[in-house]
């Protein structure tokens, strides 16, 4: 934990990926809060320790994966909206939002929230045959 993100190798967590082991998931939830910046954007290390940790079926990555799909940007909101999509919608990613929606307390989180949905259902409506036909 006393080594920054930036130095720790890859390879050590691609081994820990590749082990699938339970006991694994205290030290990579530790490994994760000690990288991981609420509020802010994260890096590829925050999303593959996410994976990781969902792979294993711990559920504490799930406040870690959302506040990092809310603030991050390009592939690696790809990568946390799959993981989101997959684990808490079964592949419906709008149901995924909608159903964190209900549980979040905090009003700004719903908010922002609210704000990523009503993107994501602008982003199918453009994908979609009749979106593409209409617009």
């Amino acid at each position: 934990r006393a080594r920054s993100a930036d130095e720790v190798p890859m390879l050590a967590l691609q081994i820990l990926a590749r082990a699938k082991d339970p006991s694994t998931a205290d030290a990579l939830w530790a490994f994760l809060q000690s990288i991981w910046q609420p509020g802010a954007a994260p890096g590829p290390t925050v999303v593959f320790v996410c994976e990781l940790l969902a792979d294993l079926g711990d559920p504490r990555y799930e406040a870690v994966a959302w506040d990092g799909y809310l603030h991050a940007v390009g592939a690696l909101r790809e990568d946390l909206e799959a993981l989101l999509a997959s684990r808490g919608g079964g592949g419906d990613l709008v149901k995924a939002i909608e159903a964190r929606i209900e549980k979040t307390a905090d009003r700004e989180t719903a908010d922002g929230l609210r704000a990523m949905l009503a993107k994501v259902k602008r982003r199918m409506r453009k994908r979609s045959p009749r979106g593409s036909a209409a617009g």
